[in-house]
């Protein structure tokens, strides 16, 4: 016998929180694009070997693949989202104002 699932908020409440959640038009590209400049810079210049060595911590240098391509893959697609978001957000507000 199948048992039926039930969500603690329901549709009102699942609304709540994405109401509480919601996210400024164009802010997660911008943070998606910063991201993804930083990391690049770190990632394709001796930019953070340098700092890592006058901090003390050159020992990191080796790891750092393993950690800057997966980020710069992760802020790429932040952007890419914040950019479709954004750009569905346009197209709605245009169709509303239209008769």
């Amino acid at each position: 016998m199948k048992q039926r699932v039930t969500y603690e908020f329901g549709a009102c409440g699942l609304e709540k929180i994405r109401s509480q959640w919601t996210v400024e038009e164009g802010k997660l590209f911008k943070i998606g694009l910063w991201g993804t400049i930083v990391t690049a810079v770190c990632c394709f210049t001796p930019l953070l070997p340098w700092v890592l060595g006058l901090v003390g911590l050159a020992l990191l240098t080796s790891y750092l693949d393993y950690v800057l391509f997966p980020l710069l893959f992760v802020f790429l697609a932040i952007a890419f989202w914040g950019w479709r978001r954004a750009r569905r957000t346009g197209e709605r507000g245009a169709r509303v104002g239209r008769p």
